[in-house]
Order: C-alpha cells, then structure tokens, then sequence
C-alpha cells in the first residue's frame, strides 16, 4: 500500500523514487541507455469539473491500463498524483525506441473513453529526458522530464518533445509568470478592452466583446495567449471569470 495507487493499481511516488534510483544504476553497470517520459493529461481538470470526480478517476484508471498494454515487460508506468504519470524505459538501444514509445502511448490515449453518458477524447502531452547512469541526482533529472512535459503542453497538446538545455529558462519563467499571476487579481492588474462588433448594412454598434488583458507592473500588457493557459492550469480561471 505506501508503494502503489489504490485507484490505478500503478506503483506510485515512492515506487517511482525507488524505481528511477535502480535503473539508473542498471544503466551505468551495464552500459545501457535508459530514459525516463513524463506523461500528463490534457485538460482534465475539465473532466472532473464537468463530469465529476467518479468520471475522472474512471479516466485516469483507463488510462493507466493503456499505458501499460504499450510497455515492454522491462518498463515501468507510474503514477505520482492526479493525471500525472511516469514511465521508465530501460535498455534502449538508440533514443528512438524513446520516441517509438511515447507514440504508441499517445496514439492508444487517443481512443474515445466512455464515462457515463458521456464518451471524450482526452490526449496527452509527453516530455522525454534520457539518462546513462552518470546522472548523480535524480531530482534533476526528474525536472528534466517534467520541464519537456510542459514545453509539449505550451506548442499544442497531444505530442511528446525531448528535453533540452534551453527548457530550464523556459521553466524558470513559467513559474515566475504563475507566481505573478496569483497576485495579479489581488492587485487588480486585470483589465479589459472591448471590440465593438458593427452591423455593417446600418453602421450600427451591436454590441461589444469583452476582452481580458493582463497589465503586468514590469512587462507591460502581456496578450491573453501568455498567460490564460497557466489562468486554467492553476485553477484561478474561475476567481478571474467571475471578476
């Protein structure tokens, strides 16, 4: 029980810890590459805010049960909290098969899931690192994957990306931009702008779109693109639709 979900029957954070800390070892004992594939789903906090909590936890154990039908008898799927997932592959023998994974993990995701009366379509986002087993510290690594996850979220959904040097100041920034963000409301540097809508056979103004824009105190007016996805992924979508 403290080694596995009880809802996914999936090993869980302290599994994976365990886990992550082995392979790595195997890695460097044997000469083998391994890589390590963040997995999270997209949109699903709508699900539960939609369809309820029964909805999602059927989600998240279908999901679970695919993930695993897409491993080899060597890989390991985990699942560290709510839609947030992890793979281990071990004994690669080329960072494609890395690749080959993750799109077979995508493409089985993909399929519709019936909840209730309901059936959705909720896909994933991947990021990928990969280690040799000269990689000392763990967390790093762990925020390797978990940084290429979020990059795959922020160019579109539904994909998987590798990690790189770069992801770090990517990061860095998202998280000072959440941090910003739950001030923003308090301050009041929300505002908005209005788009007059014209009826263009009588001139006539019909009405106007309500349009929100972030007046950050360094940066300016930052477009609603930057910064409504991390409103949703933060769950302030819904103080700030309110105001």
């Amino acid at each position: 029980q403290a080694f596995h979900d009880s809802l996914t029957g999936l090993p869980n954070r302290n599994g994976f810890n365990e886990r992550i800390t082995e392979a790595i070892g195997r890695a460097r004992r044997h000469g083998k590459s391994g890589a390590l594939l963040f997995l999270d789903l997209d949109r699903f906090k709508l699900i539960n805010d939609s369809l309820g909590h029964d909805a999602g936890d059927q989600l998240l154990r279908v999901t679970a049960s695919r993930i695993q039908k897409c491993l080899r008898e060597t890989d390991l799927a985990f699942r560290l909290s709510g839609d947030e997932f992890t793979v281990i592959l071990e004994d690669l023998d080329r960072v494609e098969c890395a690749a080959l994974a993750a799109r077979r993990m995508l493409a089985a995701t993909a399929s519709p899931v019936s909840l209730g009366d309901c059936e959705v379509i909720v896909n994933m986002s991947i990021g990928i690192t990969t280690f040799s087993g000269n990689e000392s510290d763990v967390e790093a690594l762990v925020k390797e994957a978990d940084s290429a996850m979020y990059c795959a979220k922020e160019i579109g959904h539904n994909q998987y990306v590798f990690y790189t040097q770069e992801m770090n100041t990517v990061a860095s920034e998202r998280l000072t931009m959440e941090t910003d963000l739950q001030r923003a409301l308090q301050h009041g540097e929300f505002l908005l702008h209005y788009q007059p809508k014209i009826d263009t056979a009588s001139k006539v103004l019909v009405s106007v779109e309500a349009l929100l824009r972030w007046n950050h105190p360094k940066k300016g007016i930052v477009p609603p693109n930057d910064f409504i996805p991390l409103l949703e992924d933060t769950g302030q979508i819904h103080a700030v639709g309110e105001w």
